[in-house]
């Protein structure tokens, strides 16, 4: 199983035995993007990077696509959190996706 910790927020530790986790400062990373309120968009980003469950091009046009008109002003800086998050984590680190050799 994968966890991503929002390591801003979330200093406890916990046992990670049986997990593939990973750190991401998402507040932080929010706040240099230009809102805190993206920090959510920061874990998405990074998640889709470690896992390579859906790539970045997808993400970007899901934002576009799924925010209604009146909310198309924050399409760029959510666009700016996910691909800060994608750049925070290792990509395909823990593959959401088996490999099956043929």
């Amino acid at each position: 199983s994968v966890v991503l910790v929002n390591s801003t927020v979330y200093e406890a530790v916990f046992d990670r035995t049986g997990y593939v986790a990973l750190d991401v400062p998402a507040t932080d990373i929010a706040v240099e993007v230009g809102n805190i309120m993206t920090a959510s968009m920061v874990m998405i980003g990074a998640y889709a990077a470690f896992t390579g469950l859906v790539g970045l091009p997808a993400l970007r046009q899901a934002v576009a696509d799924s925010l209604p008109s009146y909310r198309q002003n924050h399409v760029e800086l959510n666009v700016k959190a996910l691909e800060a998050g994608f750049d925070a984590a290792p990509e395909n680190a823990a593959p959401a996706w088996a490999t099956v050799a043929v």
